[in-house]
């Protein structure tokens, strides 16, 4: 019994360390998808369970990321990388909130963090699509605004998470954690990776509507009003 609770202590301590680095990543100037406003303007109820808010977060971030992955594998089509899109399509079919794990999570979050960089450099070079390549790309904007607006909870709700954390690690709550730390574990990822994800991913939205708008793709009536708000 000893040595599991010295275990618990442990890995509790390590997360202590991880939940400060993550409600540090929400104390910038400004959090895109927040009106320039910091992360921490969220503020969590008394007595939040953190290993439940570590099921919604995840839940939140499956949602909005299954969706990003989806508007990522049709604009690589719209793009012809054919080989790419059957990756992005495969990983969000494969994405689950029923059981996912840690190493699922920074496959994705990876993954989607390296398809923003690629559709950046062929966005910069590529001006004129074909009627089929105009097709994936106009199919892929309902999900990419979807995903954007999730996302957009997604960074509330993980600067909400970092808060709640830390306070439920130094409020005499390590020991009660118990079987949550590995649920707290994946929390903690989502909300320290959701800063730079979501950047990536606003970014990425930017440049793609104002592409489709100049390359006459009819834009979905909720993607102008969830640019607006970005």
């Amino acid at each position: 019994m000893k040595l599991i609770n010295c275990r618990v202590v442990a890995c509790s301590l390590a997360l202590f360390a991880v939940a400060g680095a993550a409600q540090a990543q929400f104390r910038l100037p400004s959090i895109p998808g927040l009106g320039g406003k910091s992360g921490n303007s969220t503020t969590p109820q008394a007595g939040t369970d953190a290993s439940v808010s570590s099921d919604s977060l995840v839940q939140s971030f499956v949602g909005s990321n299954k969706e990003i992955l989806t508007a990522q594998s049709l604009l690589e089509l719209a793009y012809g990388d054919k080989a790419k899109a059957a990756v992005l399509q495969s990983e969000s079919d494969a994405l689950k909130s029923d059981g996912v794990g840690e190493e699922q999570i920074k496959k994705v979050v990876d993954l989607s963090n390296t398809t923003s960089k690629d559709l950046a450099e062929k966005q910069t070079k590529q001006a004129k699509f074909s009627a089929e390549e105009k097709q994936y790309y106009a199919q892929s904007l309902p999900h990419f605004t979807r995903g954007v607006i999730g996302t957009k909870k997604l960074v509330e709700a993980a600067a909400a998470f970092a808060e709640s954390s830390k306070g439920s690690m130094t409020g005499g709550g390590l020991m009660s954690l118990g079987a949550g730390i590995a649920k707290m574990k994946i929390g903690m990822y989502v909300a320290k990776a959701t800063p730079g994800y979501s950047k990536n991913v606003f970014d990425t939205f930017r440049k793609t509507v104002s592409i489709g708008k100049s390359s006459n793709v009819k834009m979905p009536a909720d993607a102008t009003s969830a640019l607006s708000s970005l």
